[in-house]
């Protein structure tokens, strides 16, 4: 049995069709879907040339379907509902999606981020996940990686295809140590800074700590002890040891406390972190991305 080629295939005909099955009356058909009589007639002509069967035939003074068209009454009436509801626009219920949202984040931010953002989604979609995937240095970001992002927070302000950037919070730097770290007054101080043995971070494809290239360009040489891969396990270090960290401000703030640690500023002005929401462009007119950027936006907010 030799198939239909789908592609050849007029969806508008299947609803001619659908009409024909439902009033058996070329006329009456051809109201109901707005069509003049001639041309209902010419797709009755073109349906009947490519199903391979008559479809209504004459009997007496009266249109008939035949068999054929019978059997197609409720498989094609299923076809163009599920059709419909393919098109349809179905909008975003936060209370009853189950939508996965995938971002890619520094440890820091997710530290600060993640947990109010978390609670945040839960409250209004308890359905819906989460996805953090392990941070990756722009340079080993593949178009595979970009691709399965939707959120992808960072402060590299660099170009990434197929996403859209925003600013998202401010951040500076400080130096941590323990509460009873012995150089802890000097800290704030050239002298103090440099005299101590720092713990560097290095991420997953990154050559050097982020923050060396600056403080060499301000003239400050630092005594690398240790190096670590995220701010976190730098801190948590700098908390039980004596070695230091140079490490963001908001991030330290908000560990000082259960970590006991003492917070300095820097001995130069460290200046400014912009952090970027990117977006993936997909989710421009996606109601369900739209509310998780506004989301993210407004967990971010309430940083500051």
């Amino acid at each position: 049995m030799q198939e239909t080629n789908l592609s050849a295939i007029d969806l508008n005909l299947l609803v001619v069709l659908d009409a024909l099955l439902a009033e058996s009356h070329v006329q009456r058909a051809g109201q109901r879907v707005g069509l003049s009589q001639p041309a209902t007639s010419h797709a009755l002509a073109r349906l009947r040339a490519l199903l391979g069967d008559p479809l209504l035939v004459r009997v007496g003074a009266a249109m008939v379907l035949t068999p054929k068209a019978e059997g197609l009454r409720q498989p094609l009436a299923a076809l163009l509902e599920n059709t419909r509801a393919l098109l349809r626009d179905t909008g975003f219920d936060p209370a009853t999606s189950r939508r996965t949202f995938t971002f890619m984040m520094p440890d820091l931010v997710c530290d600060l981020l993640g947990p109010p953002l978390v609670a945040a989604a839960a409250r209004q979609a308890p359905s819906v996940q989460m996805t953090f995937m392990p941070w990756r240095g722009p340079d080993l970001l593949t178009a595979r990686d970009l691709l399965a992002l939707d959120f992808h927070i960072t402060s590299v302000a660099r170009d990434f295809p197929g996403f859209a950037d925003e600013p998202l919070y401010e951040d500076g730097d400080v130096v941590v140590a323990r509460a009873g770290h012995p150089a802890r007054r000097k800290l704030s101080t050239k002298a103090g800074f440099c005299g101590q043995r720092h713990i560097a971070i290095v991420g997953t494809g990154e050559a050097e700590d982020v923050s060396e290239s600056w403080l060499r360009a301000v003239g400050l040489e630092r005594q690398i002890g240790l190096t670590v891969p995220t701010y976190l396990l730098a801190i948590r270090i700098a908390a039980r040891t004596d070695l230091i960290a140079f490490v963001p401000r908001r991030l330290a703030r908000s560990m000082s406390e259960r970590l006991d640690l003492v917070i300095a500023e820097a001995p130069v002005d460290p200046g400014t972190d912009r952090l970027l929401l990117r977006t993936a462009t997909r989710l421009a007119r996606d109601a369900a991305g739209q509310w998780m950027r506004g989301l993210v936006r407004t967990v971010a907010a309430d940083l500051r």
